[in-house]
């Protein structure tokens, strides 16, 4: 497989994140330093990284003022890291570019030399696979989260981690929560290792977030009502999921009282604190994760039972529930809902949700004011919306999956920022769905063209056909306006529940700027190495140029969706050429020398690998020159070959 090492845009944590970061107003410290009081004054020391970074996405700013505006959010200065390092003087753009093309060697060294053909249908190796329990799992379309304690730097073996939730109820035997270090196992040694892992007294069905400094992890645990638990971890503590908590000489104190919570951090023992739902319905949460606002230190999450729930002073003050026993808000009575998602690109800052059994998308401000519900978009009754809205805050977008329309469609539907009651926005059909079925149509990802563009121009890659086989769908958009979604390659024999596509961009990459998805499907996988189950797959969807100046066994994706590689240097013209589409067909390019050689379907040269019942969603991690420490991080959805639900680390260079 082609190396995932080199630019990534979001999850990179480059020297001019820290450099960004440093300006912010939060408190960001060493993990290791166990005392995590409100210091706005201390020296920024790494970043997370959880499901929100890509739910609240940033295309290219229109201008300053939008920009501007976007600084309030820390996934802003995280998401933009890679192209802000272009400003930087000559002397760091050379010496990131150096980086980027030493770990790029390193990733090619077994598999690729010279000009050689890759490869087809190359295997994705994993790097460890760790047994998280039997039948534990992160969850579909839930992630993991990441913490790097300095981008910038030699991999950390001690505070670099990644969290796991189990979505099994913690016992004296069983975690709730696993966190695993010494992750590079050609920089650690023996790796993994158990950082922390924890019985919380529940379950965590959904996405856990971080704080800034990695030293406390928010999370729910499922009830009726629910909980949202703030833990404060002390590494040692648990050695394996089937023993928790282990004391390691350490206090572990859980409470229900924010006051001794806040107290008890400044110590050097591990705290927990369990605030149950305000709730008049007594629901459960079975579908949202907290999103977490870091500027104003204020949580967000939703309940079964229609209401938005929103907690204040969750990490660096004292953590209470807005209201007076009463949820924040009640978005319809009812219904459950998804994650939610805060918009700071408006002017006044806005939180959207989906409603799941009904239909429709809701929003309302930060304050608590303009209370707006959408037209009827999802009319599957058992599965309309269940993935939460995709915000594009600089291009003020709004992109909602819907299992089935009217018609009984696959569709992702674009609203504008601030739309007006009853609005159905535009839709981009992505296959047959279903108006009975249970099977959900989870979150697409864009490419690096509208992640660079001004006005919401690119293209959308959705895994939909959820009333048939699994396809591959590529939806293009024009100055924010759908054109008709191409079909891409089929990922299942059968209609199959797909993950959420991540996607990353390399920016230099041998042979590159190379774009790339990630995804899975929970069975019947219909690529090379799926062996017809769950299977992990990526694919290069790397955008031609006009007018651009391409070198030897450079790689493009063709407007029919074939993968086409330089094999005459030269220069594009200012139109994409008509392409040979016959597989080692040849194609002129330009007025120049430039010829391109059609390597054939997406899907022939994807890389694919089988995992037990396919996985939840793929965390990228960040760049580095360490051989072996640039990774992507999943959970098996069924018992795989770890014993149990297992925890993956992926190497994206092959390392074994």
């Amino acid at each position: 497989m082609q190396s995932l090492i080199g630019g990534v845009r979001w999850r990179v944590g480059l020297a001019c994140a820290i450099v960004l970061f440093a300006a912010s107003a939060m408190a960001f410290v060493n993990p290791d330093a166990r005392n995590v009081s409100n210091t706005a004054s201390v020296r920024i020391q790494g970043y997370p990284l959880d499901w929100s970074f890509k739910h609240l996405i940033f295309s290219h700013p229109a201008s300053a003022s939008i920009a501007q505006r976007m600084e309030r959010d820390p996934r802003y200065r995280l998401q933009q890291a890679w192209r802000t390092r272009q400003s930087q003087t000559a002397t760091v753009e050379q010496y990131m570019r150096s980086l980027d093309a030493i770990a790029q060697q390193l990733a090619f060294a077994s598999t690729r030399s010279g000009n050689k053909k890759k490869s087809k249908q190359t295997r994705l190796t994993g790097d460890w696979s760790v047994n998280l329990g039997s039948g534990a799992k992160v969850g579909a379309g839930r992630f993991p989260a990441k913490f790097s304690f300095n981008p910038d730097a030699t991999p950390n073996c001690s505070s670099d981690f990644v969290v796991f939730n189990t979505s099994l109820t913690g016992s004296p035997s069983q975690a709730s929560v696993i966190a695993f270090n010494q992750l590079y196992a050609t920089t650690c040694g023996t790796a993994p290792a158990v950082y922390w892992a924890y019985n919380t007294g529940g379950m965590v069905n959904n996405s856990v977030v971080l704080s800034a400094d990695g030293s406390q992890v928010a999370f729910i645990h499922s009830g009726t009502p629910p909980s949202l638990v703030i833990l404060k971890w002390k590494a040692g503590q648990g050695t394996s999921a089937s023993s928790p908590m282990s004391s390691n000489g350490t206090t572990f104190i859980s409470t229900s009282t924010a006051s001794t919570y806040v107290s008890c951090k400044t110590t050097s023992n591990a705290c927990q604190l369990t605030l149950p739902f305000f709730s008049y319905t007594f629901a459960n949460d079975s579908l949202s994760s907290p999103f977490y606002d870091y500027t104003n230190d204020i949580l967000y999450v939703g309940d079964d039972g229609g209401a938005l729930h929103k907690f204040t002073g969750v990490f660096n003050g004292t953590p209470a529930e807005v209201g007076s026993g009463s949820p924040w808000q009640t978005i319809e009575n009812g219904t459950a809902l998804t994650s939610p998602v805060v918009d700071y690109g408006a002017a006044t800052p806005t939180i959207y949700i989906g409603e799941y059994k009904t239909g429709y998308v809701d929003y309302v401000t930060t304050s608590g004011t303009n209370h707006t519900r959408s037209g009827h978009i999802g009319f599957n009754t058992n599965v309309d919306i269940k993935d939460a809205p995709v915000v594009d805050a600089t291009a003020g977008k709004i992109y909602v999956a819907v299992a089935a329309d009217s018609a009984g469609n696959n569709a992702i539907y674009m609203f504008n920022r601030g739309f007006a009651g009853g609005n159905t926005g535009s839709e981009a059909i992505v296959g047959t769905g279903s108006l009975t079925n249970s099977v959900p149509l989870l979150d697409g990802d864009f490419d690096q063209v509208y992640y660079a563009s001004s006005n919401a121009t690119g293209n959308l890659y959705v895994c939909g056909d959820t009333g048939g086989s699994a396809k591959l769908y590529q939806v293009p958009i024009n100055a924010g306006i759908f054109g008709s979604a191409l079909t891409g390659p089929t990922l299942s024999s059968a209609s199959i529940t797909c993950s959420p596509v991540t996607e990353i961009y390399n920016t230099a990459a041998s042979d590159g700027p190379f774009d790339w998805i990630f995804l899975s499907v929970q069975g019947s996988g219909a690529l090379a190495n799926c062996a017809g189950g769950g299977c992990v797959m990526s694919f290069t969807v790397t955008q031609w140029q006009a007018n651009t100046a391409y070198s030897l066994n450079q790689e493009v994706l063709d407007t029919n969706l074939n993968i086409e590689k330089v094999t005459t240097a030269g220069t594009s013209g200012a139109s994409p050429p008509s392409w040979n589409i016959s597989s080692g067909g040849v194609t002129a390019d330009g007025s120049g020398t430039l010829v391109w050689t059609n390597q054939g379907s997406m899907a022939t040269n994807a890389a694919s690998r089988a995992e037990a019942g396919g996985t939840s969603g793929i965390i990228i991690d960040n760049v580095s020159t360490t051989t072996g420490a640039s990774q992507v991080y999943f959970s098996t959805l069924s018992n795989g070959s770890c014993g149990g639900g297992c925890a993956v680390q992926a190497s994206q260079s092959g390392l074994n």
